[in-house]
């Protein structure tokens, strides 16, 4: 590639939407971008592993083809196994935001137009910035700028637009979880259920996480949060309904599928292992099927539910009784598709193994599948008080009446002024 900017006369989005369907749902001031890698791309088979943005605009006769940065010099700034808030907080430090803005957004603005609506589906390690706030060298956000907007991928445009004003009316809230649950106590919420869903689901799905040595604690805010949630969607006369303590079980969640809420709130403890070095040593995953590669880590990230320790910590499961570690390959062999929104107020739950053609495969990819329409979600373990000023502050906005997208924008703010460090308030994103 001897240019850095090119024109691209075909564009296949999702195998059978095309770039030109793209542009037919988009406005005057309105821009589709998807990121890729260049070297996959097979207009370029020799170009060396660089990043690349196509841009679709209405004014465009074809799509516009940015290149950007070698993969390397960007996912060196961005990319860390186990991100403390030392290197969240450099990560988005002036210094080190705007860097990344230089290299990735900086060339792609000059074919924007300022204060437009940008659709936007990130690729491989760029999914682990939380692009809306990175800043130009004037210190302004791309948030301020324009009107973000995560994408799954751009050919859902359409029906992302159609879902901007959706009505929430009802919910179901799960947090202060008891993880140390009994045997015999999962046996008596289980019996409430009609069935065990475990082996129609499959039982390859019984391993997890992150914090593989240790036992899963309470988390006290959880409780604060599913409960001002509650007040204020009580407020405007929704129906909701609370999951807490043993009652916040896997068999509960599970039967959600074919008659789901519009909103599923999940304040727990999330996990994602994504890589086979982070497997060793793992009791459940040396319990565990592997059956390929890229499939084991559909069932290596997941949520933790009511009495997830039993397992989590070596002891074997009962028969006829869901473990309580719910995992993505088992959420994405569920029907959510009536859920509107689904807010995931735990760690790493927007992390997962990187495939540089199909993206994140994880937590997102399994609520995607389930037909869940919007994902609330974080990209590093996030802290508990913060979290829970967040998540009542986001649905004090969205049942107020603002649109989702600014409601997420209004929480970081909030809670950006109660904790100035970006570790505490740039975590959170919203995928469409």
């Amino acid at each position: 590639v001897v240019n850095a900017i090119g024109n691209i006369g075909e564009l296949l989005i999702d195998n059978s939407v095309t770039w030109e369907d793209i542009k037919k749902t988009l406005d005057d001031d309105e821009y589709a971008i998807e990121f890729t890698n260049v070297t996959l791309m097979k207009q370029y088979p020799d170009t060396e592993p660089y990043y690349g943005a196509y841009i679709i605009g209405k004014h465009y006769d074809s799509p516009k083809l940015v290149l950007l940065e070698r993969l390397d010099s960007i996912d060196k700034n961005i990319v860390n196994d186990n991100p403390d808030d030392l290197f969240i907080n450099s990560l988005y430090s002036n210094q080190k935001n705007r860097k990344i803005y230089e290299i990735t957004w900086k060339k792609i603005e000059p074919y924007l137009k300022e204060n437009s609506t940008i659709y936007y589906t990130p690729t491989s390690y760029l999914s682990y910035l939380n692009m809306e706030i990175i800043e130009d060298e004037n210190g302004k956000r791309l948030s301020e700028k324009f009107n973000m907007r995560r994408v799954n991928s751009t050919s859902y445009i359409y029906e992302m637009k159609k879902s901007l004003k959706s009505k929430y009316n009802s919910a179901v809230l799960f947090g202060n979880i008891h993880y140390d649950e009994s045997l015999a106590d999962m046996i008596t919420e289980s019996e409430k259920y009609d069935s065990y869903t475990g082996v129609a689901i499959d039982n390859k799905a019984i391993l997890r996480s992150m914090n593989e040595r240790g036992r899963w604690g309470n988390i006290p805010a959880t409780k604060k949060e599913i409960y001002n949630i509650a007040e204020t969607l009580n407020n405007q006369s929704r129906i909701v309904e609370i999951k807490e303590l043993n009652a916040a079980n896997e068999e509960s969640f599970k039967n959600l599928s074919g008659n789901s809420p519009d909103i599923i709130h999940l304040a727990t403890h999330g996990f994602v292992i994504d890589n086979i070095e982070k497997a060793t040593g793992n009791k459940f995953v040396a319990s565990t099927n592997i059956y390929s590669y890229k499939e084991s880590f559909m069932m290596w990230a997941g949520l933790l539910l009511a009495g997830a320790n039993n397992l989590w910590t070596g002891q074997f499961a009962i028969n006829n009784v869901e473990d309580g570690i719910l995992t993505a390959e088992e959420i994405s062999q569920l029907d959510l598709s009536n859920t509107k929104l689904v807010v995931m107020s735990a760690c790493e739950t927007g992390k997962g193994f990187v495939d540089p053609i199909d993206g994140i495969i994880g937590l997102q990819r399994a609520f995607k599948k389930a037909g869940a329409k919007t994902i609330v979600m974080s990209l590093w373990k996030v802290n508990d008080e913060a979290t829970s000023l967040m998540m009542s502050s986001f649905y004090k906005y969205l049942i107020g009446g603002k649109e989702r997208h600014e409601a997420l924008e209004l929480a970081r703010r909030d809670v950006e002024k109660e904790y100035p460090d970006p570790f505490y308030w740039a975590g959170f994103i919203m995928l469409d």
